[in-house]
C-alpha cells in the first residue's frame, strides 16, 4: 500500500537536499585532491580539497543518521516498513549506506591523524610540515 500522493516525499527533501550537496562535496573534494596532487605533489591534511571531502562525509554521515532516528522514531507505518532494519532502527538502505561510509572516513581520519602524531614523536621530526604530514626529514 502506498502513501497518498500528497503525502510521499514531503520528510525526503531536505535530506534529499543535505546528501545531494554532500555528494557533491565529496565529488569537487576528490577531483580538486587529484589535481592537486598532480601539481603540487604530496599535501597536509587540512587542504582545502580535503576539507571538502570530510564536510561531505560528515553531512552526509549525520543528515542519514537524523532520516534513520526519524524513520524509526517518528515515521508512518509505511516509511518503517520499507526500511532496513539494523541495530533495531530502521532507515532506507541509502541512508544506512551513507552512515557507514561516514563512520569508514571518521576511522580513517583517527588513524592517519594517530600515524602522523606517532611520525612527530621520532627523533629528528622537527620539521614543521613534516610533522603536519606525518613525515620525518
Amino acid at each position: 500500500m502506498h502513501a497518498p500522493a500528497a503525502s510521499r516525499g514531503r520528510e525526503a527533501p531536505g535530506a534529499l537536499y543535505a546528501v545531494l550537496f554532500a555528494s557533491t562535496s565529496i565529488v569537487v573534494g576528490v577531483l580538486w585532491d587529484i589535481s592537486w596532487h598532480q601539481a603540487i605533489g604530496r599535501d597536509s591534511f587540512w587542504t582545502p580539497a580535503h576539507l571538502a571531502i570530510y564536510l561531505g562525509g560528515v553531512v552526509a554521515g549525520l543528515t542519514c543518521g537524523w532520516v534513520a532516528l526519524h524513520t524509526t522514531f517518528a515515521g508512518t507505518r509505511e516509511a518503517r516498513a520499507a526500511g532496513v532494519r539494523f541495530w533495531g532502527f530502521r532507515a532506507p538502505f541509502g541512508a544506512w549506506v551513507c552512515i557507514w561510509g561516514a563512520l569508514a572516513m571518521l576511522t580513517m581520519l583517527a588513524r592517519h591523524q594517530g600515524r602522523a602524531l606517532a611520525a612527530a614523536a621520532e627523533p629528528g621530526a622537527t620539521h614543521l610540515p613534516s610533522l603536519l604530514e606525518g613525515q620525518s626529514r
